[in-house]
């Protein structure tokens, strides 16, 4: 069953945090997403969705756990604290 991670974030500038989301596209896939989709805000480009797949929940669990993100997400400006969601499709 797949496995949906949303994670809901505000950025200070969408374009400092893209170039650093598309940069590490070899670390998400070494940490078990395969596949994602940004989703951005059309009144604000800093108020921004994540959608990333991973072939179980254990996998999605273990990803959001891993200091290295936490370190990203510091790198590309996010502000405060990001909301996450796992879900399975159904």
């Amino acid at each position: 069953m797949t496995t949906v991670l949303i994670f809901r974030i505000h950025v200070k500038a969408y374009d400092a945090w893209r170039t650093l989301f598309d940069a590490n596209i070899g670390f998400r896939r070494k940490n078990g997403v395969t596949s994602s989709e940004v989703y951005c805000s059309p009144v604000d480009m800093t108020s921004i969705a994540v959608l990333a797949t991973f072939a179980s929940v254990r996998a999605a669990n273990a990803f959001v756990a891993l200091p290295e993100l936490a370190e990203a997400l510091k790198a590309g400006g996010v502000i405060g604290a990001p909301n996450v969601t796992i879900a399975e499709v159904v």
